[in-house]
This record gives C-alpha cells, sequence and structure tokens, in this order.
C-alpha cells in the first residue's frame, strides 16, 4: 500500500507542476503593455530588410546582446571621467547552418576558397600610431509589432578597435562599433518566441591612438608573454563618415560586411589636460592590401586589438585602454555572391578572438588585409574578417572615394 500511495502522490506532485506551469504561461501572455518584459539574453539574427526567405546554406549568427547599463552621468567626458569599466563591443557569432544538398543548393552560396595567384610584394612594418582605441555612447533600442512586447532603450558605452588608413584621420572599423547596426532577433517569453528589432547606433565618439614610438610586439613575444599596448589618453572626438547603405547585398553580404569609415574631426575634453593641443595636420596611417594575387591561404598574419580591458588608476578617476596582439593562420578566403562576386569578401583565420577586438585590423607583411568583425559561435580561436578587396570595392566604385596617402 505504501508503494501505491507514494506512486500517487507522484502523480498528483507532476498534474500540480503542469498545473502551475499553464498558469505561468497564461499570466506573461496577458501582460500589459507597459509591463516590463524578460529582456533578450541569446537572440537569433534574420537580416533586416530581405523579402525573400534566407536560403538554408545561408549562416545566421546567434549572439549575446547585452543591455549596456546607462552610466550614472548623461555627460560623457573622454578619459578622467569615464565608468570605472564601460561594457565592449560585442563581437557576434555566427553559426554556420549545414549545406544543402546538390539538388537543392542555392546559386547565392559562397563559393569555395578562391585560388589566387600569388605575385611578390615587399615587406613593410606596420606604424603603431594607426591603432586606434574607440569609446562611443551608444544607444540600444528593442522594438516589435508584438503587442505583447514593450520597446527597450538603453544607454551606455561600447569600446572596440579602429585602425587609420587615410592621413586625414579616417579611421576603419565595424559597423557595429561605430555606426547604426539594425539586427532581427528572437527571445523566448514564457512558452513563446517573439521576434524584435535591434537597433544600435553610436554616438559622441573619442578615440586614442596608441603612442608612434611603441614598437609592436613580434609573433614569437605575442605567442609567449603577449606584452600589453597602451593608449594613454583618448584624444580626439570622431564622428561617421562612410557607412556602408548594404544596398543591392545579399544576406550573407549583409551578415559579413560589418565595416564602417569614421573620421576624427577634433580634441576631446581631456586632450589639453594630457598636452595635446590640436588635430595633427596628417595622420600616420596603414595601408590597404587586396588579398586577391597577392596572400595565399595558410600564410601566418597578426592583429592588434583591445580585448576588453580597460584598467583604472589608484585614484579611479582616469582608465587607460589596452591592446594585446594576436597571431594566426589565414584559413580560407571567400568571395561575395551578389555585390561583391567578383572579389574576396570574408576571410577564415585560426586566431584568438574576445569582445573588444571588434574592428582589429588583419595584417600581413605590414598590410592591412581584412578587418575582425565576428567568431565563429563555440569557438573562440575562429575569426572572421571582411577583406579589404571588398572593402577597397566599396569605397572606390559605390562610395566613389579614394584614399589619400
Amino acid at each position: 500500500m505504501s508503494g501505491r500511495s507514494g506512486y500517487i502522490q507522484i502523480v498528483l506532485g507532476l498534474i500540480g507542476a503542469i498545473l502551475a506551469g499553464i498558469g505561468t504561461y497564461l499570466a506573461l501572455k496577458q501582460l500589459p503593455k507597459g509591463a516590463p518584459v524578460a529582456k533578450p539574453v541569446q537572440t537569433q539574427i534574420f537580416l533586416e530588410t530581405s523579402s525573400a526567405p534566407i536560403s538554408t546554406d545561408t549562416p545566421t549568427s546567434t549572439i549575446s546582446i547585452p543591455i549596456v547599463p546607462k552610466p550614472p552621468s548623461p555627460k560623457l567626458s573622454p578619459a578622467s571621467n569615464l565608468p570605472p569599466a564601460p561594457p565592449t563591443s560585442t563581437l557576434p557569432q555566427i553559426v554556420p547552418i549545414p549545406a544543402k544538398t546538390a539538388s537543392s543548393a542555392s546559386t547565392s552560396s559562397l563559393p569555395a576558397t578562391t585560388t589566387v595567384t600569388v605575385v611578390p610584394i615587399t615587406p613593410k612594418i606596420f606604424p603603431a600610431g594607426v591603432l586606434v582605441g574607440i569609446l562611443c555612447k551608444v544607444t540600444q533600442e528593442y522594438t516589435s509589432s508584438d503587442p505583447e512586447f514593450t520597446p527597450v532603450k538603453e544607454e551606455g558605452y561600447g569600446r572596440g578597435t579602429g585602425v587609420i588608413i587615410d592621413k586625414r584621420g579616417y579611421i576603419l572599423t565595424n559597423k557595429h562599433v561605430g555606426g547604426t547596426y539594425i539586427e532581427k532577433a528572437t527571445t523566448t517569453v514564457g512558452y513563446g518566441e517573439i521576434q524584435f528589432t535591434i537597433t544600435s547606433k553610436s554616438s559622441e565618439c573619442v578615440v586614442g591612438d596608441v603612442p608612434k614610438d611603441i614598437v609592436l610586439p613580434t609573433a614569437p613575444q605575442i605567442q609567449a608573454i603577449n606584452p600589453t599596448i597602451r593608449i594613454p589618453i583618448l584624444s580626439f572626438t570622431a564622428e561617421p563618415l562612410y557607412e556602408p547603405s548594404w544596398n543591392g547585398w545579399s544576406e550573407r553580404e549583409r551578415l559579413y560586411g560589418d565595416f564602417t569609415i569614421l573620421k576624427i574631426t577634433g580634441l576631446s575634453e581631456d586632450a589639453k589636460t594630457f598636452g595635446v593641443y590640436a588635430v595633427p595636420s596628417a595622420f600616420p596611417y596603414a595601408e590597404l592590401l587586396p588579398t586577391k594575387n597577392n596572400v595565399k591561404v595558410g600564410q601566418q598574419v597578426f592583429s592588434y586589438g583591445a580585448p576588453g580591458d580597460v584598467t583604472a588608476a589608484l585614484n579611479e578617476l582616469f582608465s587607460s585602454i589596452y591592446m594585446l596582439g594576436a597571431v594566426g593562420q589565414l584559413e580560407k578566403i571567400r568571395t561575395g555572391d551578389r555585390a561583391f562576386r567578383d572579389v574576396p569578401f570574408t576571410l577564415d583565420i585560426n586566431m584568438e578572438i574576445s569582445g573588444g577586438r571588434s574592428g582589429s585590423p588583419v595584417i600581413w607583411n605590414g598590410y592591412v588585409i581584412g578587418l575582425v568583425h565576428a567568431y565563429k559561435a563555440g569557438n573562440k580561436t575562429q575569426a572572421l574578417a571582411v577583406a579589404s578587396d571588398a572593402i577597397l570595392k566599396y569605397l572606390k566604385e559605390i562610395a566613389g572615394w579614394e584614399l589619400e596617402s
């Protein structure tokens, strides 16, 4: 009898749990419009503005979208009054989807690794002064057409990396670091899913460059001890100059084409305090080199970026951005499939990657051949970068702009 009684108690317990779950679900579905909903944690991206469905061989990305906290003071003070630890920009995680079978393969899928004829290139020294740390005010808005979703708006700061590519102070970085970035995503509320849009907009950016007399660590030094590279002061303000609109791009190209151009426009509030009194008439710059006919798979590449470390001094009033190097090997070079189908568009690199390294230049023989923007989900040693070929094509043929040396 005791066994039968215990069995009945277990059954009744399960029924009670099920009823409680149903009650929770109904309560969530009946949330009033003004009530807060659970903030998204894991999001599944659906690329913006496509009327046609995305083919199943097109990768989407599952990313963690942090709601960056609003700092105590709404005023941006570039150096001396920064919050002790502002959040870094979030590197998207790219989740590959299994390829289709031959009978159902889409013509829009990226071609296989490109084959190039390599020509000799004279190596050059990559100048330290072209590397910049970027800190921007970030406004994130979460909206949805679902009546059960309450819009959310948050402000804070995001940090990333960039590289000066023009003597006029033009900085190449990711769109999700220094521009306006729009994503479609989903979140689970109770037992259902809600689709929503995330609009992240950067503004009031300040940047600091690595001191020009710094000697960047070599590959053996990076692999052995990886010394830090300090940016002592965020001297300059920067504003968006060229921001790709993604018009005419395929879904894949929109997912991987994460780049934009900022321009240094003036001095930050703290510049004079630390001995910077004017914007230079000309900046040191790195040269963009197309990978086509120059670089081949298997060659070693470098990167330097801010890995999310902001270290406060003892008085906690002054913050410095630190950069670290990374060494990797170029694994694949892929072309685009619509607007960039005739040029290399993405680079796969087996290189350590982390938040804050968004916008890090991929360096080969002293030239910039790509821009880090993401890593493969579940494997932060698999970095993804936009190829310099695609960036140059956009600037010259679409934006009608030439780099000035």
